[in-house]
């Protein structure tokens, strides 16, 4: 071997032990990640119904625009997202109020408004797709986004520096 040339380490009967201990580590992060997306989604189902059957009400039967609905249809089903995550879906809160979280809740849930209304009014008014395709469409978008901003935000246990109590 020459100089100039890396050596590799040896392999240790340690070295099998952590990469076993790394990857049930890494299980043990994941599976309640796992377990509140698929809580999430549940509740995010939920709110979908409640989101789209509010939808067509105001669309077909009261004459409502489709972009003023789908606002006020997403609010409505943001409340019920709200009441669900709280008692079923998130073990932690970062909030102590619940008006506090449910003001952030619905602040955020305003960036999945965006998301939502940007996607139906592309799908309806460019590409000619009826406006509860369209929903859909924009749902899936949103839980994405909703999902993560969420979850960050508020119910992400939080790890306090021992000197920070």
């Amino acid at each position: 071997m020459s100089a100039f040339s890396p050596s590799l380490p040896a392999e240790t009967p340690d070295a099998g032990r952590s990469a076993a201990a790394g990857k049930r580590l890494s299980t043990q992060r994941l599976q309640p990640l796992l377990g509140e997306a698929a809580r999430y989604l549940v509740a995010s189902a939920a709110a979908l119904a409640v989101d789209m059957l509010t939808l067509t009400l105001l669309v077909e039967r009261a004459g409502w625009h489709y972009l003023w609905a789908a606002t006020a249809a997403y609010l409505l089903g943001t409340f019920v997202a709200f009441f669900i995550s709280v008692r079923w879906v998130f073990k932690h809160r970062a909030f102590t109020s619940w008006l506090a979280g449910l003001g952030v809740f619905a602040l955020l849930g305003l960036l999945g408004l965006g998301v939502n209304l940007l996607v139906m009014w592309g799908a309806t008014e460019a590409l000619h797709t009826p406006y509860l395709l369209a929903k859909v469409l924009a749902a899936g978008t949103s839980f994405i986004v909703n999902f993560s901003a969420r979850r960050v935000a508020l119910f992400m246990q939080r790890h306090r520096h021992p000197s920070h109590p």
